[in-house]
C-alpha cells in the first residue's frame, strides 16, 4: 500500500510539474527572459538598400566596411542600434579625416557558420567593394553544413533569404524527451549548470564543438579550406581583413577550458601570414570583468550591449590607425 501511495505521489508530482513547465513554455509567467525563435535574417539597413539598388558610392571619399558573423555579432536580444555594426557606423560618423562618408554593411546573420559567412562575402563583395572586411569568428562556426560548392557564385537573394527561425535551446531530443517538457527542462538545466561550471558533458553541444578542433576532424578541415578562400579573396582584392575571435561570454571565467581551441584557431589564422590580415582574440578585452555584466543573463551566452560597445570601440580604433592616420 505504501509503495502505491509513493508511486501515486510521484505521478502527481510529475503531472503537476509537466503542467507548470508547459504553461511556462506557452505563457512565460515565471521568467522574463524568453528563449523564443530567433529570426534568421539580416538587418535591413541603409547599406542593404544601397546594395540592392546598386547605388553604393565607390568614390575614394567613402570608407566601406563589411561585417560578417553570426548571432554573437548580430546582436540577438538587443536593439540593432546597440549591436556592433550599427554602433561602429555611429562612432565613425563622428570621425574626422579624409573620408566624407562611412558605410558599414551589416552582413551578419544568426546561425551563420564558416560557409555561410564566406557565401555572404561572395554575394556582396564585388558590389559593395569594402576596404575593410571584419569577420567575427565563433567557436561554433565549425558546425553544421560545410559541403556546398564554394566555387560557384551566389546571389544576394540567396544569402539574405529569411528562414523560419531557430530556437536558442536544442530541441533535438528524441523519444520521451521530445514529449515531456518537464524532463526536457530538467535535462537542459543540468547541461546549462554543468557548462557554467566548466564541465563538458559527453555529447553536449560544447563538447562536440571543442572536439571538432582536433587535427583530423572533418569539419575543421573543411572550415580551414573555406576560410583560406576568404583570406585569399581579401588579399587579391586588396581589402584589409580583421578576424575577431569571439568567446563564449558567459564562460569567460573558465579560460583554461578554451586554451587549446583558442590556440588552434588563432594559429590557423595567424600562420596564414596574409599581409592584409590582423587576428584578435577578443577574450583578452574582458580580463578581470565579471561575466554577469557581459551576457544577457548567466545562461544566455549572447553578449550584452556593453560587449558590443567595447568591441565597436576597438574596431573604431583599428580603423583610425589603419585608414585615418590615428585620428
Amino acid at each position: 500500500m505504501k509503495i502505491l501511495k509513493a508511486l501515486g505521489f510521484v505521478a502527481v508530482f510529475l503531472l503537476v510539474g509537466e503542467i507548470i513547465i508547459r504553461m511556462d513554455d506557452a505563457f512565460r509567467p515565471f521568467e522574463d527572459d524568453q528563449h523564443g525563435a530567433v529570426p534568421i535574417a539580416v538587418n535591413n539597413t541603409y547599406e542593404w538598400q544601397l546594395l540592392k539598388g546598386n547605388k553604393v558610392p565607390q568614390d575614394d571619399s567613402t570608407l566601406r566596411v563589411l561585417v560578417l558573423g553570426d548571432s554573437y555579432i548580430h546582436g540577438v536580444g538587443l536593439d540593432p542600434s546597440l549591436a556592433l555594426p550599427q554602433l561602429l557606423k555611429t562612432k565613425l560618423r563622428d570621425t574626422s579625416g579624409k573620408y566624407k562618408r562611412y558605410l558599414v554593411l551589416d552582413a551578419t546573420m544568426p546561425a551563420n557558420n564558416a560557409l555561410d559567412n564566406y557565401r555572404m562575402y561572395q554575394a556582396v563583395d564585388k558590389r559593395f567593394k569594402p576596404q575593410l572586411v571584419v569577420l567575427a569568428y565563433n567557436l561554433n562556426d565549425v558546425m553544421d553544413n560545410l559541403d556546398e560548392d564554394t566555387s560557384k557564385g551566389v546571389s544576394i537573394a540567396e544569402v539574405i533569404k529569411e528562414h523560419p527561425g531557430v530556437t536558442n535551446l536544442r530541441t533535438t531530443l528524441n523519444s520521451l524527451l521530445i514529449h515531456s517538457h518537464l524532463i526536457y527542462f530538467a535535462v537542459h538545466q543540468i547541461k546549462l549548470e554543468a557548462k557554467l561550471a566548466g564541465f563538458l558533458l559527453p555529447g553536449s553541444d560544447l563538447d562536440i564543438q571543442m572536439k571538432s578542433y582536433t587535427q583530423h576532424q572533418t569539419n575543421w578541415i573543411k572550415t580551414q579550406k573555406i576560410m583560406a578562400k576568404l583570406m585569399d579573396s581579401t588579399t587579391e582584392r586588396k581589402e584589409a581583413f580583421l578576424v575577431m575571435m569571439v568567446p563564449i561570454y558567459n564562460l569567460l571565467k573558465n579560460p583554461a577550458l578554451f586554451r587549446a581551441t583558442d590556440s588552434t584557431i588563432y594559429h590557423f589564422f595567424a600562420d596564414a601570414r596574409r599581409s592584409n590580415m590582423v587576428v584578435w582574440n577578443t577574450r583578452s578585452f574582458f580580463t578581470g570583468m565579471q561575466p554577469s555584466t557581459l551576457c544577457l543573463n548567466k545562461y544566455e551566452e549572447h553578449p550584452s550591449a556593453k560587449v558590443h560597445e567595447m568591441e565597436a570601440d576597438s574596431v573604431r580604433k583599428f580603423i583610425s590607425e589603419k585608414f585615418l592616420e590615428g585620428r
